[in-house]
């Protein structure tokens, strides 16, 4: 198999690109590791495994990103070796100068340093093991041997997904809900917020088997920005839509969504024009051009998309794109966007102080940002939506919407339960 090297960056060709089967089951058998799935639109897919170091506490996960940038060449795919897990929406407060009020029942953070990566072109139907420097190269070396065991242990994926977890908590009345939208209106009125978004969460049991829940969640969604992390006795099932940052080399986009239909042709022209929607999303772009002007190079940035209409399984949404030349540290572009306008409000510090007091449990990784950043600087995170995190003691699944002066009570209900029917389906739960 061919081996080639730029610069201090190997890349070893592993073979045929692996099916989802080996691919869950190289993570069931690791302590840690993530699955960066891409392959929706023919993208490029990571599998990371065997991290040489692993953070759990938010101060020490911001010096590491803030020391990466530049130190090193960008990965021919973005990524031959660097850090790689999920931040909290809990984690993400302090950033704002706030404090959480509850804490999630799982880690607030993950980040974990691999030395090196699978990377699984799919438009190719080829695997790449890269990894940066000599450890890297060493750990690139082990995906032939880890690779060629998978495909001759990995057991096949269920016909069916496991039993469907219960429900233990289907989230807040219609009226209770219908009351909290109020209270947020009143905010606005009171010119205290423009939008804000609010949210609530759902409690079902543990996963028997989280691997192959999500084998079973992207048949279904295949979600631009889906996600599998494995820590330990926690896992991270993520069919998130939304891209909070990618960088490449200086350059910087971020695709803010605001406003959710059903799938049908009629649903995506009637969201197209709905005056809330294009409303709301106005607000949030106008605050990420503001988070990325913070620390992006005078005169870049610019709104490149506004109000196009994207469709997912089951679901729409309005997306907008901001672009800007950012360069320095990772963790310097990544804290001046977190959290995320789209899942906060504006303006932002304010109202996020309101929706700790208002919202009645902590979010979780819900709404925080799960991602990578290369050694040499260049990242991808998302927004943490359509999430669900399960562990030893039951499963969090969390949902919600943006509140304007204009949003209907019903109907910003019946938005949620629309978002969280379209992943919790595919794990055979039917909300009431």
């Amino acid at each position: 198999m061919a081996t080639t090297r730029t610069g201090d960056t190997t890349v070893l060709d592993a073979g045929p690109a692996p099916p989802p089967d080996v691919c869950l089951h190289v993570l069931r058998s690791s302590a840690h590791g993530c699955w960066f799935d891409r392959g929706g639109r023919g993208g490029h897919s990571l599998l990371l495994v065997d991290p040489d170091q692993l953070l759990r506490e938010p101060d020490g996960i911001w010096e590491a990103l803030r020391a990466e940038g530049g130190a090193a060449a960008g990965g021919p795919w973005g990524f031959a070796g660097g850090w790689a897990g999920y931040l909290s929406y809990e984690a993400t407060l302090p950033l704002l100068g706030l404090e959480p009020a509850r804490r999630p029942p799982h880690p607030v953070a993950m980040l974990a340093h691999y030395p090196s990566a699978l990377v699984i072109d799919h438009g190719r139907g080829r695997a790449w093991a890269v990894g940066r420097g000599r450890a890297g190269a060493q750990s690139a070396g082990t995906w032939r041997s880890r690779l060629e065991r998978a495909r001759h242990h990995a057991p096949p994926l269920p016909a069916r997904p496991a039993p469907a977890p219960r429900v233990l908590y289907a989230g807040p009345s219609p009226a209770i809900h219908a009351a909290q939208v109020r209270e947020v209106q009143r905010w606005i009125r009171a010119g205290d917020s423009f939008v804000a978004n609010l949210t609530y969460r759902l409690k079902l049991e543990r996963l028997a088997d989280p691997a192959g829940a999500y084998a079973a969640l992207r048949a279904q969604q295949r979600a631009p920005y889906g996600t599998l992390i494995h820590d330990g006795p926690c896992w991270v099932l993520c069919a998130s839509p939304e891209l909070l940052v990618r960088r490449r080399g200086v350059r910087a986009c971020t695709r803010p969504i605001k406003g959710t239909r059903g799938h049908s042709v009629e649903d995506a022209a009637a969201l197209a024009v709905d005056p809330k929607e294009r409303a709301e999303l106005t607000m949030i772009v106008d605050l990420e051009r503001n988070d990325l002007g913070r620390v992006a190079s005078t005169g870049s940035v610019r709104v490149r998309e506004l109000f196009s209409v994207e469709r997912h399984p089951g679901l729409c949404h309005l997306v907008a794109t901001v672009e800007a030349d950012v360069p320095g540290p990772a963790g310097t572009l990544l804290a001046a966007l977190l959290p995320g306008g789209s899942v906060t409000g504006a303006p932002k510090r304010r109202t996020v102080s309101l929706l700790v007091g208002l919202e009645t449990d902590a979010r979780g990784v819900y709404t925080g940002t799960i991602g990578w950043c290369d050694d040499g600087g260049d990242m991808e995170w998302n927004i943490a939506i359509r999430t669900l995190v399960t562990t030893p003691v039951g499963s969090m699944y969390g949902t919600g919407g943006g509140i304007t002066a204009e949003s209907d009570p019903t109907r910003e209900y019946l938005e949620t339960r629309l978002k969280a029917q379209s992943v919790l389906r595919a794990l055979g739960v039917v909300l009431a």
